[in-house]
């Protein structure tokens, strides 16, 4: 069970929603083909590799001891490159995109600037904050046609509490959160 638990927290780790959510998000809000020429090498820089890269770099440096980032205090220099990274992504959606894609890119930068703010007071779980967040807007963008994925929040949130990464209270937070800020964004824009 325990080789379960750790394949589960591999898959469903940042590496696959990120790059998951900018392919549906290219994918789904009408963007038109220059646009996509554009942002697509451009964002999956910063909003993928990127973030990647800077989290081998602060891993083989020492400043993130494992790679789930077990330790909250080694949280704030990751979560706040990403947001650097996020926030370089926003700009450049806002420049080159149609409305609903920077509406998202945004959304994406104040959920991480969420849990950047969140880790300094508490310790949530990002896989399951990840997982809700991103299965919110991927059915956003589809019409809530695929309810059904957030079945893969169980196994998730199960992994994160078996390996003992995470309490249930801090899997319950990261999946209330993940859920109704997202919620909550696209409500003060107007598109739910």
């Amino acid at each position: 069970m325990r080789k379960f638990a750790k394949i589960i927290s591999r898959v469903f780790d940042s590496y696959f929603w990120f790059p998951l959510l900018l392919l549906t998000a290219i994918a789904k809000t009408g963007l038109w083909q220059n646009q996509i020429i554009i942002l697509l090498p451009l964002l999956a820089l910063i909003d993928v590799i990127c973030p990647i890269v800077g989290f081998k770099f602060l891993m083989k440096t020492g400043k993130v001891s494992d790679i789930d980032v077990t330790n909250r205090h080694e949280r704030y220099l990751l979560f706040g490159l990403a947001n650097v990274l996020f926030l370089i992504g926003t700009i450049i959606s806002f420049l080159f995109s149609n409305q609903l894609f920077f509406t998202l890119h945004l959304t994406a930068l104040l959920m991480g600037l969420t849990l950047l703010g969140i880790t300094f007071f508490f310790k949530i779980s990002g896989h399951v904050f990840m997982a809700f967040g991103s299965l919110f807007l991927i059915n956003f963008l589809y019409d809530w046609r695929f309810l059904w994925f957030f079945l893969l929040t169980l196994p998730i949130a199960y992994a994160r509490i078996y390996l003992k990464k995470h309490t249930l209270a801090q899997v319950l937070t990261g999946a209330i959160v993940g859920l109704a800020e997202p919620y909550l964004i696209l409500k003060l824009f107007k598109l739910i």
